[in-house]
């Protein structure tokens, strides 16, 4: 805008000034620094300033993120959400944050092909009756918290329960439990679990038929052992599982998968990722569309 020598005001037109800062490329490099590269929205204000020459705040970004980016998303989100309930095979998975003291959980739902994240007030299975339907017919891989369960047990869906969880508590009652048969019987469990995976990690040493009947044998040692329990009330816990999951019986090559769902977490929650959501409100939509 400038003022002639008559007093006259201009206001010259520059098409290229139109339009917002960043372009569709520059935004989806933002958008993939943070949802893809975890990274926090001040390191991105000091890489785009120094390494492209561009002053930018943190707040900006923070609405870029929220917003803009965000709404790009929301139709893909939407269709992967609509996707869920068909896949074959999901893994679950959920970890606590907090927004000003109030505790929220973030759910993840891995597929084959993409992954889905799901920000909520609670931890019930009415999560997962939201995300994955009373219907649903494929395998199911999570771990043995008891949301997971009561949807399991309540909509008769073929539960697969995670390996490592359940090792570590066959762990914990053989080094911790004060009663010495429940120790000696956990330890076997353990020598069972290592036999039944380096039969897994020699897959490709064997023919298909000969792999599938080593599993079978190694499972079935470990059902007849786990089943025959000491008079602990701890090992009656943990034996209890194999008594009312009907999957671990079937010859299903699904079966023994683990939950890669809690990958995720580990890689999200390492370096600055999530820093406390200071946006929450915003980041509620925003996070689960990116």
């Amino acid at each position: 805008v400038y003022r002639d020598a008559d007093g006259n005001l201009y206001v010259p037109d520059c098409p290229e000034l139109k339009g917002p800062i960043f372009g569709p490329r520059m935004l989806a490099m933002i958008g993939w620094l943070k949802s893809v590269g975890y990274r926090s929205y001040t390191t991105i204000e000091t890489w785009v300033e120094d390494v492209l020459q561009v002053p930018v705040s943190r707040g900006y970004l923070a609405k870029l993120c929220t917003g803009t980016i965000s709404a790009s998303l929301a139709d893909a989100y939407q269709e992967l959400s609509e996707t869920i309930p068909t896949q074959q095979q999901l893994g679950s998975d959920e970890t606590s944050i907090k927004d000003n003291g109030k505790k929220h959980w973030i759910w993840c739902i891995t597929a084959a092909t993409f992954t889905a994240f799901h920000i909520a007030t609670t931890r019930s299975r009415e999560v997962l009756e939201k995300l994955v339907g009373k219907e649903f017919e494929g395998y199911l891989n999570f771990d043995y918290f008891s949301a997971n369960c009561s949807f399991a047990w309540n909509y008769w869906i073929k539960a697969q329960y995670c390996w490592a969880h359940l090792i570590r508590d066959i762990r914990f009652l053989a080094e911790k439990h004060p009663d010495r048969k429940t120790r000696a019987w956990a330890e076997q469990l353990m020598d069972r679990s290592r036999k039944l995976f380096s039969a897994w990690h020699r897959r490709d040493e064997m023919s298909e038929e000969g792999f599938h009947r080593s599993l079978i044998t190694h499972r079935d040692r470990f059902l007849e052992l786990v089943r025959n329990f000491p008079s602990t009330k701890e090992a009656a816990n943990l034996a209890a599982r194999f008594a009312v999951i009907d999957y671990v019986e079937s010859d299903s090559e699904e079966t023994g998968k683990y939950d890669s769902s809690e990958d995720y977490f580990r890689f999200m929650f390492t370096d600055d990722t999530i820093q406390q959501l200071s946006r929450f409100a915003e980041l509620d939509n925003a996070f689960g569309n990116v």
